[in-house]
């Protein structure tokens, strides 16, 4: 399941926590909404490792740690979140480490 998918549908399943993983009332961040959605780890989206500038403020880190940071710095809605992730994670044109396949034999 691509990770944009897995936090769509995590975000029907909960209200959205920030600045938590999981909090009290039963919200999830993206990354824990992703998770409980997928039924999976992490290590199903290793292409989160690389490194991007944040949409909203540039910031470059992880793919995982901006995910963290518009969920609980921005504030961004997961749905958002989920859009932005669709534009950069691996189609079939790209490797599942997100890198571009090259035509060179």
């Amino acid at each position: 399941m691509k990770l944009s998918e897995a936090i769509t549908l995590g975000a029907m399943l909960s209200p959205q926590a920030v600045g938590h993983f999981k909090d009290a009332r039963g919200g999830r961040c993206a990354w824990a909404s992703a998770a409980d959605a997928a039924r999976c780890g992490y290590d199903e989206w290793k292409w989160t490792k690389r490194i991007v500038n944040c949409p909203e403020c540039a910031l470059a880190k992880p793919v995982a740690i901006v995910i963290i940071h518009l969920n609980d710095t921005h504030r961004w809605a997961r749905h958002r979140i989920a859009d932005w992730i669709s534009t950069i994670e691996p189609t079939e044109q790209t490797s599942a480490e997100g890198e571009e396949f090259s035509s060179v034999a």
